[in-house]
């Protein structure tokens, strides 16, 4: 008797290691960054993103120049706490699941961008409490996402894992030069021409600098006449998708895992 209730403690306690062991594994992949971490790469701009600023790209954001605007910068970023920590979690737990279900279904491709390059990239996550920069949107900064708290306190698990694929996808644009210029080939898109600031096409770091076409529409967010914010602008359709190739890339794949 007392012998099996030891061989149960032991499988019970090996079956503990094993699960933390997973678990450790799986959190080793996710870098939630501090906020003085976060804070460094904004400010260090080693993006080149703040050089891409128009004046009017200044004036929507409220500042002069890009010294102001890193000046507000500085009063935007937050250290998670553990709520936030957890929550952020469960959704990139969500948001590794359905990659990894997207995979097994599409044999590690789909419409040529390569799964398991995307799934492999380590998840790096920074967070903005306010709406002084960049509006409060979700974006990547090099291969860092930044998630508002607003954002994380209202959506739900799945709502947040499908944000979490699509910035994932500018990550591997990013970091997957080659395989992102095949699959504009393979899917049409043709450069038009190099964004120029006469353009009035707003500044986004997810985006190159080329305007594109697939035949049909010309891919662009241009402001509108006497815009005030970030979102002021027009875009075909009144469509994300339509505002640059990349757009296009990350909304169809963040919405091919919708319901998975």
């Amino acid at each position: 008797m007392i012998s099996n209730i030891l061989f149960f403690i032991i499988i019970v306690i090996l079956i503990a290691l094993i699960y933390f062991k997973l678990i450790k594994q799986k959190r080793n992949n996710v870098d939630i960054l501090s906020k003085e971490r976060t804070l460094t790469i904004l400010l260090s701009n080693n993006d080149n993103y703040y050089s891409k600023f128009s004046d009017l790209d200044l004036k929507v954001r409220k500042v002069q120049n890009v010294n102001e605007y890193k000046n507000k910068i500085k009063n935007c970023v937050c250290e998670p706490e553990k709520i936030i920590k957890n929550k952020i979690l469960k959704a990139v737990d969500k948001a590794d699941y359905k990659l990894n279900k997207l995979i097994n279904i599409h044999n590690g491709n789909y419409k040529h961008i390569d799964l398991n390059k995307l799934h492999n990239i380590k998840w790096k996550i920074g967070f903005v409490c306010n709406n002084d920069y960049e509006q409060g949107l979700p974006h990547t900064r090099n291969d860092l996402i930044i998630m508002p708290i607003d954002m994380i306190y209202s959506h739900s698990i799945n709502n947040l894992s499908e944000t979490l694929i699509h910035e994932k996808v500018h990550v591997y644009q990013k970091l997957f030069p080659k395989e992102t210029e095949n699959y504009l080939k393979m899917n049409n898109f043709k450069k038009i021409k190099k964004r120029e600031d006469s353009d009035n096409i707003r500044a986004n770091p997810d985006m190159d600098d080329n305007i594109y076409t697939d035949g049909d529409i010309v891919y662009k967010a241009s402001y509108l006449p006497n815009a005030v914010n970030i979102t002021d602008v027009r875009i075909y359709n009144n469509d994300q998708k339509f505002e640059h190739p990349h757009e296009n890339m990350a909304i169809i794949l963040a919405d091919a895992t919708n319901h998975l």
